[in-house]
């Protein structure tokens, strides 16, 4: 099960000598349902005064906002800002209106496979998705398997569709996450 977590810091006057004596409170589960959040950003989506927390989840496409409930020791409230969006990677907040208040941008996959524009590692169009799936996504997509990169290879836990942990990573490249993209191969885009 993949927990996301808050940690709030108790404060201090002084700067640690180190990072691993900086005083956290314990941690505290935001949620135990929001499998592969891929983007978690901070802010005052209410303009209440204090930071709330919006999450994308790819394997659950969905964006949830947590909002902070102003207690001394923070408490959120989740609420799903929207859902059917296909694969959320990134999420930020700017007064993209000018209204004041801090709006959601997105960045989602429209197609799962498009992964590249080029096999070739020097062209400029490697690693940039061009809108179509073939064989430049392909080698694209083995060459980061092959060279173990979680962020852009780790699809899965299982290659079994009826498994719980199908299409969500787990932070390992394997076998499990090149039969996963296959199957996303085989979709194309529509």
């Amino acid at each position: 099960m993949v927990r996301l977590v808050c940690f709030a810091a108790l404060g201090a006057a002084v700067l640690p000598a180190s990072a691993s004596d900086v005083p956290f409170e314990p941690e505290r589960a935001l949620s135990t349902t929001t499998d592969s959040a891929r983007a978690v950003v901070c802010g005052d989506i209410d303009r209440d005064g204090d930071l709330d927390i919006v999450v994308a989840s790819a394997a659950d496409s969905f964006v949830r906002v947590f909002r902070n409930n102003n207690g001394t020791i923070p408490s959120f409230t989740a609420q799903t800002a929207a859902t059917s969006i296909n694969t959320p990677v990134c999420v930020s907040l700017a007064d993209i209106d000018g209204d004041g208040d801090p709006d959601t941008g997105l960045i989602f996959v429209t197609c799962p496979a498009d992964l590249s524009g080029s096999s070739d590692p020097g062209d400029p169009a490697y690693g940039v998705s061009d809108g179509g799936a073939d064989s430049s996504d392909f080698f694209f997509f083995l060459d980061q398997f092959e060279g173990g990169n979680a962020l852009i290879a780790d699809y899965t836990s299982t290659s079994d569709p009826q498994a719980p942990g199908y299409g969500v990573p787990d932070g390992i490249v394997d076998a499990s996450d090149f039969f996963f993209y296959l199957d996303l191969f085989a979709l194309g885009c529509d």
